[in-house]
């Protein structure tokens, strides 16, 4: 599993996740990943919101008082929204890039070598195109009274 996260200015570092994930290392991921990559591109914590859908790692007691205890806002969010979710876009975009390669991978370590060579690929302007998506994406969630979109 891989843990990435994204804003309009940037991709945070990729954390390669082994094992089965619980709230505690979740966090961990979070503390490793998500506030220095936050504190780098919004530098005080009350400038940004922490968007994470409704699996139950990010749902849990531990998890939501540690986001609490570190400072970091939150917005509520279900599980399964990806027309409102930008960030699958993303994973779309990247399992299409890494396996356009038409290639097997001999090794765990190929296959993570090549996936953070795309995640580096990921442009700002299309951070920056998907984020202007988000309020013509909530619109047609609405008009179609919560129906798949063509996002």
């Amino acid at each position: 599993m891989v843990w990435g996260g994204i804003s309009p200015y940037g991709v945070s570092p990729l954390v390669f996740l082994n094992g089965n994930q619980d709230s505690r290392k979740y966090c961990a991921t979070l503390d490793q990943a998500l506030l220095p990559f936050a504190a780098e591109m919004y530098g005080e914590m009350a400038t940004w919101v922490y968007k994470q859908d409704g699996a139950s790692t990010h749902r849990a007691t531990y998890t939501r008082s540690w986001l609490t205890q570190k400072g970091v806002r939150t917005m509520d969010w279900g599980a399964k929204s990806p027309d409102l979710n930008v960030i699958e876009n993303i994973w779309g975009i990247m399992a299409c890039r890494v396996y356009l390669r038409q290639r097997q991978f001999d090794t765990v370590d190929q296959l993570k070598e090549v996936i953070e060579e795309v995640w580096a690929t990921i442009s700002g302007e299309l951070l920056e195109s998907l984020c202007r998506s988000i309020p013509r994406r909530m619109l047609a969630v609405l008009d179609g009274q919560g129906r798949a979109t063509k996002y």
